[in-house]
């Protein structure tokens, strides 16, 4: 009688929990297999477990399935929160796809590992990978960390040239981020107004940057604009705001800020 694909999983998984993690040469052999690897992988994300995700890493290894597996591993290695021993499977493979380079550049940018983000961003273009709106979202921002104006907009002219929209609300965002934190207004406001959808995250980050330019009625402006198109201010926005008021002494319109968010 033939076993199925769930009783196959679960029997390996019992062995897998119990630490007994073994190579099977007749499951290896099944290309049923690879979803298998999958369930199992995804296990070790819910559970956080690295020691056992390098268990199955092996058996992959010996089943002859690494090379389909790989961007699975290294997202899971990600996850678990082990970026260095996703970088070590990420340089050891033969070829890489944009989601594989997206996730780790992200990685790097959330972890404030802005020269490793450059660095792979630059590597990717070097072996001909194209970026697309995901690796110029995360970029954008690793380019602002360190403070890299020319380099950023070396890359808003690579995201236009390859016909990457800033209409899209997370390269805008990005994007109107890092003008505003260079103290590049005009720049920042050329961008947000492509922006169809707009969200509070770019919002904020044209109010932030008007009011450390002492810009303070153009960061007004922006939050009245906000409130008409029915996007809810967070901590942050109100925060520069205040300051705004603040600066301009403007007591009446500080009185109204908390009636125009509701």
């Amino acid at each position: 009688m033939q076993i199925t694909f769930h009783k196959r999983a679960v029997g390996f998984t019992k062995l897998f929990k119990l630490n007994k993690l073994q190579p099977f040469t007749s499951l290896a052999q099944d290309p049923s297999t690879k979803p298998f690897y999958s369930s199992l992988i995804q296990q070790c994300i819910d559970t956080k477990s690295i020691l056992d995700l390098k268990k199955i890493q092996t058996h992959i290894i010996k089943s002859g399935f690494l090379l389909t597996s790989s961007d699975k591993l290294i997202d899971a290695y990600i996850k678990c929160g082990s970026i260095l021993e996703g970088r070590k499977l990420f340089d050891e493979m033969p070829e890489r796809h944009i989601v594989t380079w997206n996730s780790m550049i992200a990685r790097y940018v959330s972890q404030k590992k802005s020269k490793e983000a450059i660095g792979l961003y630059k590597m990717m273009i070097f072996e001909g990978v194209f970026p697309d709106e995901y690796t110029f979202s995360s970029i954008f921002k690793a380019f602002s960390e360190l403070g890299s104006l020319r380099e950023g907009q070396r890359a808003h002219g690579l995201s236009v040239v390859l016909g990457v929209e800033v209409s899209n609300v997370f390269v805008g965002s990005a994007l109107v981020d890092m003008y505003s934190k260079f103290g590049k207004m005009r720049d920042a406001k050329l961008v947000a107004d492509q922006v169809v959808e707009k969200d509070v995250v770019l919002f904020t980050a044209l109010i932030v940057g008007y009011s450390q330019q002492r810009a303070d009625c153009e960061a007004l402006a922006v939050f009245v604009s906000m409130i008409n198109e029915g996007v809810k201010a967070n901590e942050y926005t109100f925060a520069s705001i205040l300051i705004a008021c603040g600066n301009l002494k403007d007591l009446v319109y500080l009185g109204r800020v908390p009636v125009l968010q509701c």
